[in-house]
């Protein structure tokens, strides 16, 4: 069986069902239990088809990397926001996916965390804003502490066990 990978996306971007007024959301909300078990007994998830559901949860660990060679983030192309390589030159990056050279790149958030609710645990990728909401910095202001990990792990730290999260969680077998 492979891996299953959970993703959250901003609200904004679920699709809404309904007309005007109140929107009306079709997706369900489920506790971390029925959402493994689904994810295990559903073929079309199990074939790869991305399942939405809302999550009630607690933040319970932000997994912060012992050495700078992995990063919470990574630094995007300013056009179509895939990651970007430096110029061996040094003088700025470069967008394989672009094929174009720019000054400077966009950190984004891209890492891992643990919540929990009464039925069990889960790890989720974080990806951009929400990065940005779980944490209470833009990624720019993180990439500029990133390398003192006492202040990394002070603010990861302070956010655990703060506020309940109501998460839109993308889950999907790969």
């Amino acid at each position: 069986m492979g891996a299953l990978r959970d993703e959250m996306r901003p609200i904004g971007d679920m699709p809404a069902e309904g007309g005007a007024g109140k929107k009306k959301s079709s997706t369900p909300t489920l506790l971390i239990a029925q959402l493994k078990e689904m994810s295990e007994s559903d073929s079309e998830i199990m074939g790869g088809k991305p399942f939405y559901c809302n999550l009630n949860v607690d933040l319970t660990w932000i997994f912060v990397p012992e050495n700078t060679d992995r990063q919470m983030f990574y630094l995007a192309c300013e056009v179509c926001r895939k990651k970007v390589l430096e110029d061996p030159t040094g003088r700025g990056y470069h967008c394989e996916n672009c094929n174009r050279h720019f000054e400077n790149a966009n950190p984004t958030y891209n890492f891992s965390i643990k919540v929990s609710d009464c039925s069990g645990t889960i790890m989720l990728s974080v990806f951009g804003e929400i990065g940005e909401t779980i944490l209470g910095i833009s990624a720019r202001e993180f990439h500029k502490i990133h390398e003192d990990t006492a202040a990394v792990k002070d603010l990861t730290m302070n956010v655990l066990h703060v506020n309940a999260l109501a998460l839109v969680v993308r889950a999907k077998v790969d």
